[in-house]
């Protein structure tokens, strides 16, 4: 099942489609209805089977998180707005690990955060992440240890940069993992023995192109 987002009725919507074998799809389901705009979804199944899918709106002029979930991909509940304390929200990856949904977000003009919830209603207060990263990506190790990629200001201009955790509480030194002078949209992930790094860049000679990275140490890309 994937979400989406698109323009195709006019505001910017949230879809969904299903697919079997990941040639023939299904027709998409249109998740959200707003006035203004909806985007950034982040779609996962927790340990009950339950789909849950968060994604970001400016539906009441400052943009919020909203949660809305399903059984089987087609009928979806009310979206509900999360309860959490910064006017402007976007960019939310969301994890569910142990019995607990793990939320990382960009706080506009506040830094990134990350926030827990053991029942997707009522939420942690947000600790800080970063004061100035966006877009931030969450995943979760075998290990157990949480990974963040993130974009960020540095001496070469815009690039993708990475802190981890053991607790989603207290965060390493951000570490700076691609070297361009615009990279963004970093996707990370742990692939057997490798880690595994998509993101977008851009130099001074190209328009922007797709570039994988992968690496075995984290402090060797």
């Amino acid at each position: 099942i994937l979400a989406y987002q698109s323009t195709k009725n006019g505001a910017q919507s949230i879809y969904v489609r299903q697919t079997k074998d990941g040639v023939k799809w299904e027709q998409p389901i249109q998740i959200t209805n707003h006035r203004l705009s909806s985007s950034s979804p982040q779609l996962i199944e927790d340990l009950h089977g339950q789909l849950q899918l968060i994604y970001a709106s400016n539906e009441t002029e400052n943009w919020v998180l909203y949660r809305t979930q399903s059984k089987n991909g087609i009928t979806w509940t009310e979206s509900q707005i999360l309860s959490l304390p910064h006017d402007n929200i976007n960019q939310p990856s969301l994890v569910y690990s142990k019995g607990e949904y793990i939320l990382a977000y960009q706080a506009l003009w506040s830094g990134l955060y990350i926030s827990s919830s053991t029942d997707g209603n009522l939420w942690t207060v947000p600790s800080l992440v970063s004061e100035t990263g966006e877009s931030p990506f969450l995943t979760i190790e075998e290990n157990g240890t949480y990974d963040i990629a993130y974009e960020d200001a540095d001496q070469q201009g815009w690039n993708i940069h990475l802190t981890r955790s053991v607790d989603h509480k207290t965060w390493s030194p951000s570490q700076q993992i691609t070297h361009f002078k615009r990279a963004r949209w970093g996707r990370l992930i742990k692939q057997g023995d490798d880690y595994l790094l998509t993101f977008g860049a851009q130099t001074e000679q190209t328009n922007w192109d797709i570039y994988v990275s992968r690496t075995q140490k984290l402090n060797q890309w």
